[in-house]
């Protein structure tokens, strides 16, 4: 019979035995949390994931992929927050061929369609996407936008953009223009509307790779940390006065989220925090006006987001 530490007296021991977890990740979520929050997080992190789908709104409708799923009896829940998702209760990929392979539906989270809104797309204008594939959020901004404008989609790698292509190809996408570029080396011209999704250690997405948890390390968010805050510092200066810079993760380490923020807001008096309370349900909006999500909260993966504007007046 296995004898767990004392959950009391070590919570810390009892969560990373209990859960399996590493301890210093669990010592991070008691001091983020606390104790009872720490224990749903790390035991939603355990679950058999949800599969999501986004509805492809260019050709179809919501109600469209609702009949297709009842026709065939897949139990599935709509998006709490965006209402161009379906959250399967099935395992797998139900009806692959017929909603993904066909262009009607691309697998996203809910969470990671927050950055997209808070751009504001409404149908029209050119996005600067900076670190592109495989496409997600750009699908999705193509859709904001009506398939009308570009989309400037930019990825360090063929093959990574390729998969943005192709992603783009089999849902009718016409806006989106592949660069193959380090983000940091970018001189295009700049935009209104900027995304910067950055490379993070996800772990907003644990319950989603199992191994990431013992491949991941304290000091790997500290090194995205310093290439995030290099990212960002490159992407302001690709914003024009009066544009927005959406910042994004799917990692729940205030280091890689909060922290570069605050210490970006610090250098460049020119931005300010947009709060994003017309596009994003007040629950979600922190009291800085970050957009925060959790697995055993709203049952939507972990993430981060922000929406920073590009004071007038400055160059």
């Amino acid at each position: 019979k296995v004898v767990f530490p004392d959950r009391e007296h070590r919570p810390v021991a009892y969560f990373a035995n209990f859960h399996s977890y590493p301890e210093w990740f669990v010592y991070y979520c008691i001091q983020e949390f606390g104790p009872d929050a720490t224990d749903k997080f790390l035991a939603r992190g355990n679950e058999s994931p949800q599969v999501t789908y986004r509805v492809n709104i260019l050709n179809y409708s919501a109600n469209q992929i609702e009949e297709i799923l009842n026709k065939n009896q897949i139990e599935y829940t709509r998006g709490k927050f965006l209402t161009n998702y379906f959250g399967i209760r099935k395992q797998g990929l139900p009806l692959e061929q017929e909603l993904i392979k066909s262009g009607r539906v691309y697998v996203q989270d809910e969470s990671a369609g927050m950055a997209v809104k808070l751009l504001e797309l409404n149908g029209q204008g050119d996005l600067l996407d900076l670190c592109s594939a495989p496409g997600g959020k750009a699908t999705h901004a193509a859709m904001e936008m009506n398939n009308k404008g570009r989309i400037t989609a930019i990825d360090t790698k063929v093959d990574r953009l390729e998969k943005v292509v192709e992603n783009a190809k089999r849902m009718g996408i016409m806006n989106i223009a592949p660069v193959v570029c380090d983000a940091l080396d970018f001189k295009g011209p700049g935009s209104n509307k900027v995304l910067l999704d950055v490379p993070c250690s996800g772990w907003g997405v644990v319950g989603r790779h199992s191994d990431l948890r013992w491949a991941k390390t304290l000091d790997d968010s500290r090194k995205l940390a310093d290439l995030q805050s290099r990212l960002i510092r490159h992407a302001a200066d690709l914003v024009l006065p009066g544009g927005h810079l959406v910042y994004s993760t799917c990692t729940i380490m205030r280091q890689e989220n909060d922290q570069i923020i605050e210490e970006f807001l610090l250098e460049r008096s020119d931005f300010e925090i947009d709060r994003p309370t017309k596009v994003i349900p007040e629950e979600l909006i922190s009291e800085r006006g970050f957009v925060k999500t959790y697995p055993n909260l709203q049952n939507i993966d972990g993430a981060f987001s922000v929406r920073l504007k590009k004071k007038l007046g400055t160059s």
